[in-house]
């Protein structure tokens, strides 16, 4: 459904002191619905993209207020890029944005880990 749509990617942060973006599936002049959407956030202007998930405790997630509604919620402030049906490039952008973002995570897990531990400091395990 595409073709009912202005554009199928937005970005947008929270106006006004609010915390929070309510977003429609459903236009209701011409009934046309997205079907499927994906979304990502970043809290800097430099910060990788991470996938928008429910995890509240997350700096930015998404909540169903209704059947045709998601919000997101900002905890921290950030932009979120969203997209509505996404096509095969925006899948493919998506599952890589989100690769990137997990062996991010994980290399700052294995770091502070490392550093807190003393494991790499000098002479290592054995020294």
């Amino acid at each position: 459904m595409d073709d009912d749509l202005e554009k199928n990617t937005y970005q947008f942060s929270p106006q006004n002191g609010s915390s929070y973006v309510t977003v429609s599936l459903t236009n209701h002049s011409t009934g046309a619905t997205v079907e499927d959407w994906n979304a990502m956030y970043r809290t800097g202007g430099n910060d990788d993209l991470r996938p928008v998930t429910q995890d509240a405790e997350a700096p930015v997630f998404y909540r169903r207020t209704g059947e045709s509604q998601v919000q997101f919620v900002f905890n921290e402030n950030g932009t979120v890029d969203f997209v509505a049906n996404p096509g095969v490039t925006d899948q493919l952008k998506y599952r890589w944005e989100s690769y990137k973002a997990g062996f991010s995570e994980l290399f700052d897990s294995v770091e502070s880990l490392t550093s807190s531990t003393g494991f790499l400091s000098a002479g290592g395990v054995f020294g």
